[in-house]
Order: structure tokens, then C-alpha cells, then sequence
């Protein structure tokens, strides 16, 4: 399944869930002189799911530098409406300067980055984070810096 979603909009879906069970004992069921065990779902809790990717800029996982500056940029939002934080750890001689924007649940993150021939060959990256305190979900994007 895509993490895209069709219309522009994040795919909120209902996700996986993790049920807790309960075992009981019984002797009051004989089955081959034992007792039974029954086993009853008794609890279900949401898994917490990833970020969902709506835009990314460029979508190819290249990044070709035809500009002096070039820019990176990533539309997500989280399925369950947790708050989004974006991680660049640009690698050594690669500078950038960021933006952020966060409007109803929509996180708009950007990176410019002015072309210097230590850019050729590196791969830049940013890992997108959601704040649950219980399950972190993140997804990593990648770009290969290619100077023609």
C-alpha cells in the first residue's frame, strides 16, 4: 500500500492493533480427564503507525544539483494526529538552512542548500518523528547529491 495518499490528503486509515489476551483455567470442564483453557481477547490497543508521506520534493530518491541553491521539501502528517518533528543531520561541508510549518496536522518541512563542490556524492537525509510517548513512528527519506 502507498504512504501516499491519492487525493493530496494523508490517508488516515484504521491500523494494526495489538490485542492483550486473558487465560483461564478451568476444571469445571473435563475433556480427557483435564480441565480446559479458555482464552478470551480482553483488551486491544492501536500499534502506532508511521508518518504518512503526502509530498516529497523531489520524489526520486536523486537529488541533481542544476540550480546554485536547491531544495528539499517534505508535505506528512501523522495517521493518529501525533505531532510530527523532523531530524537533518546534513553530512560534513553540507550547509542548509531549514523551515517549518505546521497547519492542522499538515507539517511542511523544507531545506535549502547552496551548491559547493563538496556536495557532489553525499547523501542527505531527514527522518520524520512522531512525539507518541509510548511508540515512536518515524520514516527516513534519503537523496544522493549528484553535481552534473
Amino acid at each position: 500500500m502507498s504512504r501516499f495518499a491519492s487525493d493530496g490528503a494523508p490517508s488516515h486509515r484504521s491500523g494494526p492493533v495489538r490485542t492483550g489476551v486473558v487465560a483461564l483455567w478451568s476444571l469445571s470442564c473435563i475433556f480427557g480427564g483435564q480441565g480446559c483453557l479458555y482464552v478470551e481477547p480482553a483488551w486491544q490497543e492501536p500499534l502506532n503507525l508511521p508518518p504518512d508521506l503526502i509530498r516529497v520534493n523531489p520524489p526520486e530518491p536523486t537529488l541533481t544539483f542544476e540550480r546554485e541553491v536547491e531544495r528539499i521539501s517534505v508535505i506528512a502528517a501523522d495517521p493518529e494526529g501525533d505531532a510530527l518533528t523532523f531530524l537533518w543531520q546534513p553530512p560534513p561541508f553540507v550547509v542548509g538552512t531549514e523551515t517549518e510549518t505546521s497547519v492542522d496536522g499538515i507539517y511542511t518541512w523544507s531545506v535549502d542548500i547552496p551548491y559547493t563542490p563538496e556536495v557532489d556524492g553525499q547523501v542527505l537525509a531527514v527522518t520524520i518523528v512522531d512525539q507518541d510517548p509510548l511508540q515512536r513512528g518515524e520514516v527516513t527519506l534519503e537523496w544522493q547529491v549528484v553535481v552534473p
